[in-house]
């Protein structure tokens, strides 16, 4: 069964949910839950989507110090004792700052542009991007996409520009809907699918053999 894993993480808690991929593209619940009290009292908690528990477990601080270590629990946990292996990622990050107006497909580069957006929201965007940090580090092969809170619109008028944002990063508010772990699941599995068909493409136009056509 193909999944798609979404992560919201804060500052003391790292929320996730779990979407099978259906016919047709269709995403269902499938759990939900959270390691939260990370530097204090850290608790792993998971539910089914139809409420039956599937853990609730406390961890000595020392081993969750941080969110990058929450995530490294959380993926061994879905991994080793569900047995999921989610298809993608999809992040909840608070914005992308200018370049990035809607989701995109993380990689080294384009991490790299989001670690220097940081001092423009400390008390949120290093806690995004660390379980992005830990998943490039420990499965490099897992396509991830972060999903911005704030978009930057490239056909906003000028007045955006100067509204509803704060003046040192001009980065408009666009709060994402109440449902917003499914769309970001949607948004992810949506880029994923375009990323294929693209690589698909490529591979239809490459020559049959090398140097033919050339």
């Amino acid at each position: 069964m193909d999944t798609i894993l979404v992560i919201n993480a804060g500052s003391s808690d790292l929320r996730f949910q779990i979407y099978s991929v259906e016919g047709e593209g269709r995403l269902r619940q499938r759990l939900k839950g959270q390691m939260d009290g990370i530097g204090r009292c850290p608790r792993l908690r998971a539910s089914k989507a139809g409420g039956g528990p599937l853990a609730n477990r406390a961890y000595p601080v020392e081993t969750v110090p941080d969110v990058a270590a929450a995530m490294d629990i959380t993926s061994t946990w879905l991994r080793d004792e569900l047995h999921i292996n989610p298809i993608a990622v999809g992040h909840r990050v608070l914005h992308g700052g200018p370049e990035h107006d809607r989701p995109v497909l993380i990689d080294h580069e384009v991490m790299a542009r989001l670690e220097r957006l940081t001092r423009s929201a400390l008390f949120d965007l290093p806690h995004n991007l660390a379980p992005i940090r830990s998943i490039l580090a420990n499965f490099p092969a897992i396509p991830q996409v972060a999903c911005f809170d704030a978009a930057f619109p490239r056909t906003h008028a000028a007045v955006a520009d100067h509204s509803a944002v704060s003046p040192a990063s001009r980065i408009p508010v666009h709060v994402i809907p109440s449902d917003e772990d499914l769309m970001i699941a949607r948004l992810t599995l949506a880029l994923l699918m375009k990323g294929r068909e693209r690589q698909a493409e490529r591979h239809d136009r490459a020559p049959w053999w090398p140097g033919c056509g050339q």
